[in-house]
Parts: C-alpha cells; sequence; structure tokens
C-alpha cells in the first residue's frame, strides 16, 4: 500500500524473479560461427538489467519503455486525486527511466516521445484536457502548474549529478 498526500491506494506491481541465464561458451577454431559464440555467452541480471559481455541497449531499452508505460497506467487506473496521480507517477514509472539513465544513452527524441505518450495517458483517462496547454502540466504546483516531471528534465538532472560525482572522486 502506497500513501501519497491523504490518499492511500493498493498498487500490485508484478514481482519478476532474478533468472540467471548461463551457457557454456564454445569454442570454435574457426571463425564462421563468430554469432554462434555471441549468442553462448554466460548473462545474467543485476539490478533489473540484462548484463552479458555486452548490454543490448535496444532491447533493454524497449523492455524499460514498456516497464514505464505499465506502470504509468497501474497509477492512472487508481481512483485517487489529479494530485496523488502526479505524485504516483513520480514515485512509481519514473524511477524505472530515471535509474537508467546512466546507463544507456538516450536520445532527446525517445525522452519526448516518451513524454507524448505520458501525455496522451492522461487525456485518455481524464487527466489532462486534449486542447489544454501541454507546457502547464511540467510548471510546478505552486507557480499554478500540474508538476509533472519532464522526462527530458529529468535525464539532464541525473547526468549533470552523475558528472559531479565522477568528479569529485577523480580529483
Amino acid at each position: 500500500m502506497y500513501r501519497i498526500g491523504t490518499e492511500c491506494f493498493l498498487l500490485s506491481l508484478p514481482i519478476q524473479e532474478i533468472k540467471i541465464q548461463s551457457s557454456n561458451i564454445v569454442q570454435d577454431t574457426s571463425n564462421n560461427n563468430n554469432n554462434n559464440n555471441n549468442n553462448n555467452r554466460k548473462s545474467y541480471k543485476y539490478l533489473g538489467i540484462e548484463e552479458r559481455f555486452d548490454i543490448q541497449h535496444k532491447n533493454e531499452k524497449e523492455k524499460l519503455k514498456k516497464e514505464y508505460l505499465g506502470r504509468l497506467r497501474l497509477v492512472l487506473g487508481t481512483e485517487s486525486s489529479a494530485k496523488n496521480k502526479i505524485q504516483a507517477i513520480e514515485s512509481l514509472p519514473v524511477p524505472v527511466l530515471r535509474y537508467s539513465f546512466g546507463i544507456f544513452n538516450w536520445h532527446q527524441e525517445e525522452l519526448q516521445k516518451l513524454d507524448w505518450k505520458t501525455r496522451k495517458l492522461l487525456t485518455i483517462h481524464g487527466q489532462h484536457h486534449p486542447k489544454a496547454d501541454a507546457d502547464r502540466l511540467y510548471v510546478p504546483r505552486k507557480q499554478g502548474g500540474r508538476g509533472l516531471l519532464q522526462l527530458e528534465a529529468a535525464h539532464a538532472v541525473e547526468i549533470t549529478k552523475l558528472v559531479e560525482y565522477v568528479d569529485r572522486k577523480t580529483h
């Protein structure tokens, strides 16, 4: 049960088991089966990201997008107030992507598309009027907006924090 503001609501999120997939590395004397060697490498899941010799960015980003949109639909399906739904969006779906900002290379177009899908889902669930100003969603509540966190801004903040942390540790 999550408590946001004055309302409580239950969210049932799917719990995934950590599965370690491993297979033996087949060593071939010929260079013809390079693709087979890459497919047989050991893989494991660490902090929700499947890792191998190389991280498959495209596949993992698609999984993260699906998880984000699934959690967003879950939050928007609750019978909470608009304020509580916005707060729940910042605490459940957005951290899924925030964690990955320092790991994967996210392009601005991808983040803009996810923001567009977020606004579309808000409209479908009756939280945003189709003709209303989209920028007002991202203005803080104290200034008359809705207080939704823009994914591009969250990406910029996370990357800046990561760069500052690395600079502090190296000097």
